[in-house]
């Protein structure tokens, strides 16, 4: 089986040799085919990778490097979205870390029957205790439940390569809107395991996620539009829109208290 690898990359030159290593590491015996995006660095992530690939033999590995200008995940993501070749494509970011035994695991609950199979998360250092396969707590995932929350992180997410890709315009909650369209039409999997350590909490200082009223607003672009692809749903959307700002409403004076 081969299994593709997207990695974006923006001044991650401190973190991306153990993104690399977790893939490297992987327990699971396949073909990887492993995509890292530049997105506009400006620090030494590239000679970084560059040398990590050139001192790199292994015939069951593929690594390849692309840049483009900084647009954002959506577009370098979409950018290996292009040209993979796996079965099947997980994702990963440039300062997280896969488990060894990520794709070994989560290979067990490849199916054509899941559009997005997801498992939970770790911080970095923190310890974790993987129970054996058929010990593993796994829940089915609907369209709606994932409207109203989406419960995956994109590094602990693998989809089914059928060349669809993020939406561009999109700067925040992308990978939300992403996973939405995929499981318009099939139903997804949550695998109760954390087979990925983060960098840092979700929703936490640092990150795209730590602005508060950009993701709430990437939320509604993203409920305004889907009724391009769900026409029932354009009933909805009022409701959606004020769930999102009520939403934000709650974030802001939990942290105005904390």
């Amino acid at each position: 089986m081969k299994i593709s690898v997207i990695i974006p990359m923006f001044n991650a030159e401190n973190t991306i040799v153990e993104a690399l290593d977790s893939v490297v590491n992987q327990s699971f015996d396949g073909f990887y085919d492993v995509w890292i995006i530049d997105d506009g660095s400006s620090d030494n992530s590239v000679s970084v990778v560059h040398d990590y690939i050139s001192k790199f033999n292994d015939q069951n590995f593929k690594f390849t490097l692309l840049s483009q200008k900084n647009q954002g995940v959506a577009k370098a993501r979409n950018m290996a979205l292009m040209r993979a070749t796996g079965d099947w494509v997980a994702f990963l970011d440039a300062d997280d870390a896969w488990h060894p035994r990520k794709i070994e695991i989560m290979s067990s609950f490849f199916s054509d029957t899941y559009s997005v199979i997801g498992h939970s998360s770790a911080l970095k250092k923190a310890a974790v205790i993987i129970p054996s396969v058929d010990q593993i707590k796994i829940k089915e995932i609907s369209y709606v439940s994932v409207l109203l929350k989406n419960c995956f992180v994109t590094p602990g997410v693998v989809i089914k390569n059928e060349k669809k890709l993020f939406n561009e315009k999109m700067r925040f909650t992308e990978d939300h809107e992403f996973w939405l369209r995929l499981l318009h039409r099939k139903k997804g999997l949550f695998v109760n395991v954390p087979l990925v350590h983060l960098n840092r909490p979700v929703l936490s200082k640092g990150g795209l996620s730590s602005s508060i009223w950009k993701m709430r607003k990437g939320e509604i672009f993203m409920y305004s539009n889907i009724y391009r692809y769900n026409k029932k749903a354009i009933f909805f959307v009022p409701f959606l829109v004020l769930f999102s700002l009520l939403k934000c409403v709650k974030l802001y004076f939990f942290n105005q208290a904390r």
